[in-house]
């Protein structure tokens, strides 16, 4: 009754609608960072201290269980695809359920195999994304790029969060880090609430009175059937080879551009205070990226943003990890790295996006699914890759051998592409 009511309240449910999506997709952020960005806390608990290990080496045995978890995670894209059978909200309210029950698991966990096996529950249920099918779904085609910039570059700001409430929750013995995750408990039951009052996108009714339309219409002809589903996927996926490709390469970068950020650092040399600051200026500085790279797109086009941005990861990189170790240059290291990480994610939401877009409103989650799983294959071989190069070749290093050569390929490629603008 109570989202009847807001549903029937025009502008009033727009302005909702758009602050639930931020909060949505801050609360999604916050979760997702959290496990890379106390990585040191950790490791330094149930490894090296509970198993004597040195810190190149759990960083390794880390990586190697990871990889079955990551495995798992890649279900979620087959759950995603329920989106089109059973409507947009639901499995939103199922996401965040999820990442609720993944926080649980870790604040209370024990041993670092508990531990994983709730940040896979929580990573699978955060990988799901469902508010994207909101802004191409509810949005106006022309804001749909700035939307997303905006929903990115605040999610970013998450990020700020964690290094502040490092400073309230963990002594200087580096107890304390499972209260973080306990902020996704809370956070979780108010997010359940936020969601209720979401409705379903107007996309999806539509889609369903004119399935219900067609089925009477066809008389349950199998042929007439047939010749839609065809129809459907051809739309989906011909003269889409290059996009795949990017989306692949795409994903064995993802590892050198997000893997063991912040322990490179702290193990690095950096105290306390000074990977705190990094850890504040980065999302500002990735938060400002998202959110021009967004607006941009909607003014100079998605593809030559796209392609702007990848340019732009890549400058982000060479900073951070050629600059020097040392207490001084913590600002700079700081905004390469929010430089890296927003280039990286704004051309890639943008990538994503596109695609989706491109495709019938009844098979986008199923796409979307594939997209995932395409670029969860590469991220899959971009970990096993840098799973055996940690044991030959230090970290900055392997970051450097991960990102430039493989994102120059995918500038390459991207002039192969068309994409569908705003």
């Amino acid at each position: 009754m109570m989202e009847k009511y807001i549903r029937e309240c025009g502008k009033r449910y727009g302005i909702y609608l758009v602050v639930a999506l931020i909060a949505i997709q801050f609360y999604d952020a916050y979760s997702s960072e959290l496990y890379s960005r106390i990585q040191s806390l950790y490791i330094e608990e149930f490894l090296i201290n509970g198993k004597g290990m040195t810190a190149d080496k759990a960083m390794a045995h880390l990586s190697s269980l990871m990889l079955p978890c990551y495995l798992f995670i890649m279900l979620a894209p087959a759950c995603r695809s329920l989106a089109d059978k059973f409507g947009r909200k639901k499995i939103l309210m199922a996401s965040v359920l999820g990442i609720l029950i993944g926080g649980g698991i870790c604040t209370f966990s024990s041993s670092i195999y508990i531990f994983l096996i709730g940040n896979m529950i929580l990573n699978f249920s955060n990988s799901l994304d469902i508010h994207k099918f909101y802004i191409i779904e509810e949005m106006p085609n022309k804001h749909q790029g700035k939307m997303r910039g905006v929903t990115g570059g605040i999610a970013a700001l998450a990020a700020i969060s964690i290094p502040l409430l490092r400073s309230v929750f963990i002594d200087e013995n580096n107890q304390g880090w499972r209260n973080l995750y306990g902020v996704i408990m809370v956070a979780g039951i108010i997010m359940l609430v936020i969601v209720c009052f979401v409705s379903e996108t107007t996309e999806y009714k539509l889609k369903e009175e004119a399935q219900r339309r067609f089925l009477k219409n066809t008389n349950k002809n199998i042929n007439d059937w047939i010749k839609k589903i065809i129809e459907d996927y051809k739309g989906i996926w011909v003269g889409k080879i290059s996009y795949l490709l990017v989306l692949f390469l795409y994903g064995i970068a993802t590892a050198g551009v997000t893997f063991y950020n912040e322990p490179m650092l702290s193990f690095s040399g950096f105290s306390e205070d000074a990977l705190e600051k990094i850890l504040i200026v980065q999302p500002i500085v990735c938060c400002i990226v998202l959110m021009l790279g967004g607006r941009m797109a909607d003014y100079y086009g998605w593809k030559n943003v796209i392609i702007g941005m990848i340019v732009l990861a890549m400058v982000g990189c060479f900073g951070f990890v050629g600059l020097k170790s040392n207490m001084d240059c913590w600002l700079m290291i700081g905004i390469c790295y929010g430089v890296m990480l927003g280039g990286y994610w704004s051309a890639y939401h943008l990538l994503e996006l596109s695609l989706i877009k491109d495709v019938v409103l009844h098979r986008r989650g199923q796409s979307s699914a594939v997209i995932t799983y395409i670029n969860g294959i590469g991220n899959a071989v971009g970990i096993g890759l840098f799973t055996v190069l940690l044991q030959f070749l230090p970290l900055k290093t392997i970051k450097m051998i991960m990102v430039i050569p493989v994102l120059l390929i995918v500038v390459c490629l991207m002039h192969r592409i068309n994409i569908k603008e705003s």
